[in-house]
């Protein structure tokens, strides 16, 4: 792994700006805003989200210090807002959210029955495509030694 898997919330919101510049500029402006996201430690390869990748593809990924990120994948231009030390993602409009896919649904009913919540995404060292690249699981139930994909 080139970068780091864990950030604060100032980095978050600095990687998750120039994320969304990114994805609005041309290609020549693109490569140096990459490299800015880069130098804040965020390697998309690390993870196999690709150059397109957005920034929920980021907040899905990694792991915020001390806070806790929610986020649809699906959703456009979150607002994030401060409270209790936590950070909700809160989406204005979203298209094909993932929250009411039927993998959201089967997994909350996982969770239901197993008394615990799942790592949704999950990616193990072990489990590597054919890029090099950790590949995520549907969810994950530690305490339950289970993998739901």
């Amino acid at each position: 792994m080139k970068g780091k898997s864990t950030f604060t919330k100032a980095e978050a919101e600095k990687i998750i700006a120039l994320i969304r510049l990114k994805l609005k500029a041309d290609t020549n402006t693109q490569k140096g805003i990459r490299s800015k996201i880069r130098d804040l430690g965020f390697y998309a390869t690390d993870f196999g989200v690709g150059n397109a990748y957005t920034e929920h593809d980021f907040l899905r990924v990694v792991t915020i210090k001390n806070e806790t990120i929610k986020a649809n994948l699906s959703v456009h231009e979150p607002i994030i807002t401060q409270k209790s030390e936590k950070i909700k993602i809160i989406a204005e409009k979203t298209v094909n959210k993932r929250s009411n896919s039927d993998e959201a649904y089967i997994i909350d009913l996982c969770d239901e029955v197993l008394k615990s919540k799942a790592s949704r995404q999950h990616r193990f060292d072990f489990l590597i495509g054919d890029a090099g690249t950790k590949l995520p699981v549907d969810a994950f139930y530690e305490e339950h030694k289970l993998v739901v994909e």
